[in-house]
Formats: structure tokens, C-alpha cells, sequence
């Protein structure tokens, strides 16, 4: 038997937000439990998935010396191929992912270019931990986005977030 929510709105799909997911990756523990959390919702949901990384590159004077040409395009594409190898590690060897990569110095910039042009309808992105006085690049980044964002905490901080809770519960 299935039953409707009482909230529940033909006008609004909740399982659409599902449909088009991107990963912003950077190669670090965070962005690897991002792009799990996003298979996940795959096998949910039927979710695609696309992950995104923003390279720079500064060609260096040993390179240029050598007549060796590499430069943004280069850049990209290695930046595309590292990204699918990092999917495939993640998703068993399949290729699961639309991987795409810009290059640019505002990473922010990047995500929300890329959300417009995959059409993403939600972001999954890893939180590093760091504390600062400033706004965090997620909250900008949440900011300029109008899709949802989940934004999931590194692993550091959650175990000082539940060494807090053991704490206030003794």
C-alpha cells in the first residue's frame, strides 16, 4: 500500500531534485565521500551523475624551455582524465560519470557555470575542515547556486562533533 504524504504536491517532484547531481571533486577524502553519497542516490533514484574540477595551470620554464606544448587545453583534458579515473575507482570500474573541467582561478564561479550547463538539480559537496573569520567558499557557493546543495562534513569534523555531544552528555 502506498501512502501520500499529507504535504505532499503535485506541482512539486522531490525525487527531481534527484535527477541531475554534481560533484565538485578535488581529489581529496571530502570530495570521495561526496561522489559515494552521490551513488548512492543513484541507485535511489536513477540520479545522473556529473563531476566537475577547476584546474590552473602555469606552464612551467623548464617546459617552455624543452619546446613542450602544454598549456589550458592540455590542462583540461588531464584534469578530465583524472577525474574519470577517480570515478571509475569509485564506481567499481564503470563509467558512471559525465565528467567535465574548466579552467579558471574562482572555483565558485566554475561550479555555478557548471551547474547551468549540465542542467544539475542538486550539488553534493564535501566540506574541508577549516575556521576562519571569512565566509567559506561552500557558503558562497551556496549563495550563488539556485539548486540545493548538501553539504556534507569532513570526516575531522564530525568526530569533533560527536566528541562534543559525548561531553555534554556526561
Amino acid at each position: 500500500m502506498v501512502m501520500e504524504c499529507p504535504g505532499y504536491s503535485r506541482e512539486f517532484d522531490p525525487v527531481g531534485v534527484f535527477q541531475k547531481i554534481l560533484v565538485p571533486i578535488d581529489f581529496t577524502p571530502e570530495s570521495r565521500r561526496a561522489l559515494i553519497t552521490a551513488c548512492e542516490a543513484r541507485k535511489q533514484f536513477g540520479s545522473e551523475i556529473h563531476v566537475f574540477a577547476q584546474t590552473r595551470f602555469e606552464p612551467s620554464s623548464a617546459l617552455r624551455g624543452l619546446g613542450v606544448v602544454f598549456g589550458r587545453k592540455e590542462a583540461v583534458d588531464e584534469a578530465r582524465g583524472r577525474l574519470d579515473s577517480f570515478g571509475q575507482s569509485i564506481c567499481n570500474g564503470a563509467h558512471c560519470l559525465t565528467a567535465n573541467a574548466s579552467f579558471g582561478e574562482d572555483v565558485a564561479q566554475g561550479i555555478v557555470d557548471v551547474v547551468k550547463e549540465s542542467g544539475a538539480t542538486m550539488v553534493i559537496m564535501g566540506l574541508h575542515q577549516k575556521h576562519t573569520l571569512f565566509r567559506s567558499r561552500a557558503e558562497k557557493i551556496v549563495r550563488m547556486l539556485d539548486v540545493p546543495v548538501l553539504l556534507l562534513p569532513s570526516e575531522t569534523s564530525q568526530s569533533i562533533h560527536d566528541e562534543v555531544e559525548a561531553t555534554a552528555a556526561t
